[in-house]
């Protein structure tokens, strides 16, 4: 994609996708917030079949110590339906060196139709949760990393 500049995150990039993402979650603010997009052939793979181009982003890490932690994420496109970003996760998973196990299943989320990712990284268990917003207008994440359903469960309710 010649007229793609190199794809790139930085914090305050896109202050509106950033405000997107939940600012506090288990009672503290986010270690790490960014954002960025994403519009080379390699990093928007799948993403690519169903035409989007160029793909924002933004988000939030709360560590809770090597490897264990969550992501809230959002992303946004035009068109951009929320299962194609399950299967863009799941696409990456099916390529990793390190991942195996891989179980997408169709789950509601918040009332809505969402995906949850199973993956077994390494040694780490991960869950990718992915479900539209209320209003439509991103698609939310939550990929955590070796914590609880009930965890998971939380970091779902800290998006409106």
């Amino acid at each position: 994609m010649a007229s793609c500049p190199p794809d790139g995150r930085v914090p305050g990039a896109y202050p509106e996708l950033e405000r997107r993402v939940p600012a506090a979650f288990d009672g503290r603010a986010a270690e790490r917030r960014d954002s960025g997009r994403n519009c080379t052939t390699a990093n928007l793979a799948t993403l690519l079949s169903h035409g989007i181009t160029e793909i924002r982003f933004a988000g939030g890490l709360w560590s809770d110590g090597a490897p264990r932690g969550v992501t809230l994420a959002v992303f946004v496109a035009p068109g951009l339906q929320s299962p194609w970003i399950a299967e863009w996760y799941e696409a990456t998973a099916q390529v990793g060196r390190r991942t195996s196990e891989i179980e997408l299943t169709p789950q509601t989320v918040q009332g809505r139709p969402g995906f949850r990712l199973q993956v077994v990284n390494g040694d780490a268990r991960q869950v990718v949760v992915v479900w539209p917003s209320a209003d439509g207008s991103v698609t939310q994440v939550v990929i955590a990393s070796d914590v609880l359903n009930a965890r998971i469960e939380q970091a779902i309710a800290a998006f409106p």
